[in-house]
């Protein structure tokens, strides 16, 4: 992360306040509900609830207000995490393989409307095969070709390259197997021009899902297969 994303972040947090779900309908809620799975065997869900897209206000669940995760017979209760007024709720469940289904539901009390029917689906797995892991490429001219297993499907590939010593990259995909970033992308961070540092090279496949309509201010749920590869970055 450059420094100017890190103040950027830290800027958000700071401004991020928390409100109360007895005190908010659900037609006034934005939720952004994801399935993360990292080729460990296990789904990530986890889910954020706001009172628009772009609102710092984070609501937390209080009464009898409960988040669930259901993939066939297994249900989990999403737990909360608060950081600086952002609040997530979040579950593992076993399994990551492609077509698994989630459905993530909001049940209300007080007698207001529920948000039942969310559902996330997973893509195919997939495994990366470039750039070579440890690989050290110069900024500036050598070019980085990130490769991976395609699956013939539509879904969206995002690819992204971080580190202490450069400017983050990210770029969109689609499932052709390869993406060539040119050396000409990847320059160096503020004061970090003479550093040599590990740049973590992360590719995510997507596949978008039906949100529940109760979530009256909109939102977003996704399933993602994320994959990791180091590399260094160089002068």
């Amino acid at each position: 992360m450059t420094r100017t994303a890190a103040l950027s972040a830290l800027a958000f947090l700071s401004a991020c306040t928390t409100a109360s779900s007895t005190d908010i309908k659900t037609s006034g809620l934005y939720a952004t509900i994801t399935g993360t799975a990292n080729g460990s065997g296990a789904t990530e869900v986890s889910t954020t609830l706001q009172l628009g897209p772009l609102s710092t206000t984070f609501v937390e669940l209080s009464g009898t207000d409960t988040l669930t995760a259901t993939s066939g017979s297994n249900t989990a209760t999403l737990k909360k995490f608060a950081l600086l007024g952002l609040v997530n709720y979040s579950a593992s469940l076993t399994g990551d393989e492609e077509g698994k289904s989630v459905t993530v539901a909001l049940t209300r009390s007080g007698g207001d409307t529920s948000a039942p029917s969310s559902v996330l689906t997973l893509p195919a797995k997939f495994e990366l095969t470039g750039p070579t892991a440890g690989a050290t490429f110069k900024r500036g001219t050598d070019q980085i070709e990130v490769k991976w297993d395609t699956s013939g499907k539509p879904d969206t590939l995002t690819i992204d390259l971080s580190g202490s010593c450069i400017e983050t990259v990210s770029k969109t995909a689609t499932d052709s197997g390869s993406l060539v970033i040119a050396g000409s992308e990847l320059k160096a961070s503020k004061d970090n021009e003479t550093k040599t540092c590990d740049v973590t090279v992360t590719t995510r496949r997507t596949r978008a899902g039906t949100l529940d309509a109760a979530y009256g201010k909109g939102g977003s749920v996704s399933g993602v297969q994320v994959r990791t590869r180091s590399i260094k970055s160089a002068p």
